[in-house]
Order: structure tokens, then sequence, then C-alpha cells
């Protein structure tokens, strides 16, 4: 039987540099967290970011625990998060004993919607969690004048968004606290790693302190204290220094790689832009995003098919997040299924993901084009 060959929806882009980094970390036995790949990794990315504190963490979820922790979040208190997300953020949330209030996005952005959010806000509102999809940017200026109006914290779910930029400025970088990504999905991966972001120093000491299981570890290190003990709440969250040899050397290619896959994000605008059928990605005003996804929409009713067909065709894409709030764990323990998010589920069940990633060549795109246009024509869509 003829095997169709698979183009991915994502793939990381290593070269021999990240062995030879991983190798170099290992041989210098140096292989525990806050090590010198990792300081300097956290520096360049201060540096990149504009930011006065980088942290390495064990993945973005930890970063988002930690900025929740340090905050003072705990029993009693609500955070406002999209249910359009990823699990970890409502995950986090309960961790620290706080109730997940799910809000809803903008259809076009895909992104909390400030207006229904501000409706959320009660007497135990204490922060929001605002998620950047795909690279996208929130509406910063609306939830900036928010968090000053109603005294709140502002924490940025950024997994998606490293090397995106709002007018100039990184995203992550806005708020109290910005949590970043290194999954193996995302555009710069160690396999599993995060970041962990801050302007403010106190935010910044307390979270060193949680992400070395509640130890000043860190002071130890720099040789501020002659001897570390536990002197706080933590947990371990902090990143093997082998990951994050594999971290920098991705880094070291962030430039070239948001170049390419900006490419791509063009090929595909333009292709895309004669169809009827399709709905592309919204860029906001001022944000250059990093195309960390391309989502497009779709019907619902011919969503499934179109993954279907394309599937057959050897194309990987995806559709994404089923909405939290109709999650079966939200519907039984936190009655999200009461809540009526109707631009949520459309998202939900109109999205499609195609393949982007820097090593997929012009065949590549070009086939992933033409058999969209092909199950389109099946379909009588124009």
């Amino acid at each position: 039987m003829f095997k169709i060959t698979l183009i991915p929806s994502n793939k990381p882009f290593f070269d021999d540099t990240e062995i030879e980094y991983a190798t170099a970390s290992i041989q210098s036995g140096n292989i525990a967290g806050d090590g010198p790949f990792g300081r300097k990794l956290e520096n360049k990315l201060s540096d990149y970011l504009e930011c006065k504190h980088a942290l390495l963490v064990n993945s973005c979820t930890s970063a988002i625990e930690i900025s929740l922790f340090a905050l003072g979040i705990g029993p009693g208190d609500e955070v406002i998060c999209p249910s359009f997300g990823f699990v970890s953020v409502a995950n986090a949330i309960l961790q620290c004993g706080a109730k997940p209030v799910f809000a809803e996005i903008d259809y076009e952005t895909m992104n909390l919607d400030p207006a229904h959010t501000e409706k959320q806000i009660t007497t135990r509102t204490r922060a929001i969690i605002l998620i950047h999809y795909a690279g996208m940017s929130c509406d910063l200026v609306s939830f900036s004048e928010l968090k000053e109006k109603h005294g709140l914290y502002l924490i940025e779910d950024a997994a998606q968004a490293l090397g995106s930029k709002l007018q100039g400025k990184a995203l992550g970088t806005f708020g109290d606290s910005g949590c970043f990504s290194l999954h193996e999905t995302k555009n710069l991966t160690c396999g599993e790693g995060g970041i962990f972001v801050t302007n403010d120093d106190n935010i910044a000491q307390q979270a060193e302190i949680i992400r070395e299981k509640g130890t000043n570890r860190s002071s130890f290190l720099r040789r501020e204290v002659q001897k570390y003990t536990w002197v706080g709440r933590g947990s371990s969250y902090i990143l093997s220094d082998i990951l994050a040899a594999v971290a920098l050397a991705q880094f070291e290619k962030i430039e070239p790689i948001l170049s390419s896959r900006t490419k791509i994000a063009e090929f595909y605008q333009n292709a895309f832009a004669p169809y009827n059928y399709i709905t592309p990605p919204t860029i906001p005003d001022g944000c250059k995003p990093n195309w960390h996804l391309f989502a497009l929409r779709i019907n619902k009713l011919h969503r499934d098919i179109f993954l279907e067909k394309l599937k057959s065709k050897g194309i990987g894409a995806s559709f994404h997040f089923v909405p939290l709030h109709s999650a079966p764990y939200s519907k039984t323990k936190l009655k999200g299924g009461n809540v009526s998010l109707p631009v949520t589920d459309r998202v939900a069940s109109e999205l499609i993901r195609i393949p982007i990633y820097p090593q997929l060549s012009n065949a590549e795109k070009e086939s992933v084009v033409s058999s969209m246009e092909e199950v389109a024509e099946e379909l009588g869509l124009e």
C-alpha cells in the first residue's frame, strides 16, 4: 500500500549546536539548575526582552504557578482567565487554592475580551491571566487600564509568544509577570522548560525562592549568604543546566527562526487571501507576531471534514483547545458547564492549525495550500 508522507504541524529546529552545548554541560559536571549555561541564558533573555529579571524554570506551567504564589494569590481569591487555553492556567490557579473564572474571547484575535472580563470582576478578584494566543498580542492597553482601575495583578501567559512584540515591546513584559514555554512544540525548545520574567524586584526575589524549593540557594550560589536554608514556601521548579544548554543553543538562532516563520506565514496569507471560506489570522494593530501558529477558521460544518481529508493527504493539520469551561473536570468540579461563552465555543469548533516551522520547504508549503484547495473544491466552497 502507498504510504503518505506526513508534513507535521511542527518540527523543532535543531543542528549540531544543541548537541555541542548539551555535551559540554554534561562534561562540566554542572548539570543541576542555576548552572553556567542557565545563568548565561537568563542574562541574554533579560537583555532580549528588556526586562530586569528572567528565571529559567522547568515549564511554563511552573512559571504561572510561581507567579500566583509570588503575588500571594490563595484560598478565597478569584483569577480571571480565558476558557480558550491550555489547562495549565486553570490548574495553576487551583494549585494555589484560588478559583478560576472563565471569560470570553474576541473572535478576531482569539484573545481575552476586556469588556467581558470586566463583567467577571468581583470583590474576590485578585488577578487576570492573559494568553497571547498564537503569538498575537492581547489588548494590553485595555487590560492595563483594568489592572489600575480595579487594583488587580496582571499575569501574561506568553507560552506561545516568545519573540512577539507590541509597539516594539516584548510580550510577557507588560504585566506583573510573564511566563514563556520552551516545550517541544514551541518556536524555541529544550523539550520541557519555561521562563519566568518580571520587572519587579520583590516579585523576583519571591520567585527565586519559590523555584528553589523554598530556599535561598540562588543567593548562596551568588555568595550573598554563607549557607542556604529553608526561608519560604516553594517547590522544585528549576531547569536542569543540560536543558538550559539546549535552550541557549536554540535562543542563539531566534532571529532566523522568527524570520523563516514570518516568510511562511506571509506565503499562506497571500495564498488564502482570495478564498471566502477561510477566516485568516488577525494581526492586532502594532503587533509583530512570532508566528508560533498559523490558525485558520472554517465553518464548523466543514472543519472536521477538512481535518480528516487533510490528514489523508499527509498534511499535519489539527484543531486546538477544548474550551476549559466545557471540559469534564470543569463541569463536575467547577460548575464551568454553567458558563455561556459562545464566541469561545465557536472559535474552538472552527479552528484549524496548519504546518509552520523553519524547515518547511517550498514544495511542502505549496502542498499544504493545494490540499486545502482540493478539499474546498470537493465541498463546493469558494
